[in-house]
């Protein structure tokens, strides 16, 4: 049996199974782009380590926990935490930086 912490530890900010990470492994430069609060520091290692290039705008604030949880039969149940407040000037800085991208 994996306890709770356990299963936190070994998925927290790993999308293993998603499109990006394939895409990084078969070579597409992939650039994740968002909004990152405490937990930016570790967010960006995880994601650098997927292959993945992180701009994320920091923020204050707690980085909202989502948690995800399976039972043996297969249903899922979803607990997500509500996110820090953000400042327009964050949203912005974060369009500004995707269309700069599309630039690029």
């Amino acid at each position: 049996m994996i306890s709770i912490s356990s299963v936190a530890e070994i998925f927290a900010f790993s999308p293993s199974s998603s499109d990006s990470v394939v895409s990084a492994r078969a070579g597409v430069p992939v650039i994740a782009f968002g909004l990152a609060a405490s937990a930016a520091d570790r967010i960006d290692a995880a994601l650098r380590s997927d292959g993945i290039a992180a701009r994320f705008t920091r923020v204050p604030g707690e980085t909202r926990t989502n948690l995800k949880l399976i039972d043996a039969v297969g249903r899922l149940t979803e607990v997500n935490e509500p996110g820090a407040p953000v400042e327009p000037a964050a949203l912005a800085a974060v369009e500004a930086g995707l269309l700069a991208c599309a630039r690029e």
